[in-house]
């Protein structure tokens, strides 16, 4: 019994030491710039649960848990319409689900503004 009661004592104060957004499998950092000319904005987003200094984390962990693989690179052979859809990008680094991301998102043809549009919230903090 005392085993048991140390268990459950230390398993608390684990619980109460570490903060809730301390998980490290969903936590990722978000370089956006407007332009080329603009100052970049950074933000930390943690999700489970959703936290960090994000405008909308809570709009930003679903958009991503939304989207159909949001941080797969495209293909090098994928054919894109060439349609420009403006200067904005942004990086995101960090972890998803346990698995490294470090990918780039810009809007400079019809494949990146598609993928843009699926995370819109995440890469530029604008609430719809």
């Amino acid at each position: 019994m005392k085993k048991l009661l140390a268990s459950i004592v230390t398993g608390f104060l684990l619980f109460i030491t570490f903060p809730a957004d301390a998980n490290v499998n969903y936590r990722l950092k978000i370089v956006y710039q407007d332009s080329p000319e603009a100052k970049a904005v950074t933000w930390q987003l943690t999700c489970n649960p959703a936290g960090g200094n994000h405008p909308h984390p809570n709009l930003a962990c679903r958009e991503i848990r939304r989207a159909v693989n949001p941080f797969k690179k495209p293909a090098s052979d994928e054919i894109c319409t060439k349609i420009y859809g403006g200067p904005q990008q942004a990086v995101v680094t960090g972890v998803w689900a346990g698995k490294k991301v470090n990918r780039k998102f810009t809007r400079t043809d019809g494949c990146e503004i598609n993928r843009w549009q699926q995370l819109q919230v995440t890469l530029s903090g604008k609430s719809k």
